[in-house]
This record gives structure tokens, sequence and C-alpha cells, in this order.
């Protein structure tokens, strides 16, 4: 899914070997997960139920899968385009996540809402909210990319779920058509997520006391 070799897809287009790729981002015969689209779609819903303050939890840029690089776009898109000033926040296996969370979500300014790249940074949000005796979805919200649905420290997690299941019969027929017509070529398919509401995607709590708003 990364770090293909040129002269493999080189060879390929050469000799007209019937191939479709999946979960990688060519311009032709993929089938791939819309991980741009997903993201900007789990801000969104954030964004309309009354958040402002979401941050984005996921991982450096400089690694090499597309969705890397697409997932926090598609965050940064739907934030931008609100209004909203986009909160980033890139772990790499050196820092203390569990920590450098719940010092975040003891700030003043603390995001009311967390989207992820990943379940990874999701368990680290669940934890980190149990052990400040945050309640989600009142006191944080909490949207996350996974592949599964279990439960996570027994939270049912809101989840924009990786597509596999409606990916595979989309490559079997496109690479079925390769084959009937190995010179022809087919634009790439990005395949939408599939949202699950879960338990912890709400509005933010607001509170007044002493004539300010929180």
């Amino acid at each position: 899914t990364s770090r293909i070799p040129e002269k493999m897809i080189e060879v390929q287009s050469r000799f007209h070997l019937p191939s479709v790729w999946l979960n990688t981002r060519l311009k032709h015969n993929c089938v791939y997960p819309d991980d741009y689209g997903a993201l900007r779609e789990a801000t969104t819903k954030l964004l309309s139920l009354g958040h402002r303050r979401i941050a984005y939890l996921g991982v450096p840029l400089t690694m090499e899968h597309y969705s890397v690089h697409d997932r926090c776009e598609g965050y940064r898109k739907a934030m931008e385009e609100a209004g909203a000033t986009p909160r980033m926040i890139f772990w790499t296996d050196g820092n203390d996540r569990l920590s450098d969370l719940c010092a975040l979500l003891q700030k003043p300014d603390r995001p009311t809402a967390l989207v992820t790249y990943s379940p990874c940074e999701a368990m680290v949000a669940v934890v980190a909210a149990a052990r400040l005796g945050l309640e989600m979805p009142r006191d944080l919200s909490l949207i996350a990319v996974r592949d599964v649905l279990e439960p996570m420290g027994g939270v049912d997690v809101s989840t924009m779920l990786v597509p596999d299941i409606a990916m595979a019969p989309l490559a079997v027929n496109m690479l079925r058509r390769r084959i009937a017509q190995p010179e022809s070529s087919e634009t790439s398919n990005a395949v939408k997520f599939v949202e699950h509401d879960g338990t912890t995607s709400g509005p933010p709590l607001k509170k007044i006391r002493k004539g300010v708003r929180n």
C-alpha cells in the first residue's frame, strides 16, 4: 500500500497486466477508502452539534501511507470552512500520550471534542477521559476511525468505519472488467466510510458561571 516500486507499475502498464490496487491512492485502477471524506464528515458532524474546539489526534505526516495526510486534511478543511481553528496533535512512539492528553484536557481552553486518526489514539482518549472523570459525550465528544466496532474499555465509540466489506466486490468487479479488456484503464474508486453513531458524540456541555459561558 506504500513504497510501490515505480518499475512495477511501469511493467504492468506496458504489458497490460490486469491488476487492481487496494488501499493505496493512485489515479487509475485503485479501490481505496475515502479517508479525506471520512475525517471531513466526522469533523463536520461535531461542528453541527455545536463544537468549535475540536482537536485532531494523529500520527506524524512523515509516515508514508496516503491516509496519514488525507485524514488530517479532511479535518483541517472542515474546521477552516467553519471558521474554526484547527488544533492538530501528532504523536510519535516517544510521546507519553496519556499524560500529554490528560494535560491538554485540563487546560481552560481544552477541546470539547476529539477526532482520531486510528483506534490507538481513540483508546488513549477513552482512558484519559476516565482518569479525569470526564463523561462522554457530556464533557467530551469523540469520533474515531476504526476497522472494527468492538467496545473500547466498555465504551461504544462513535466511529467512521473503514469500508473493507464494501471495497471487496468493487475491486473484484473492477478486476473482472480489466481481465476482459486488458488494455483498458479505470478511474480509481474512493469508497465512503460507514458511520457508526456510538455513544461518544453529542453537543458540548455549556455552563454559565458568574456570567461566563464555557
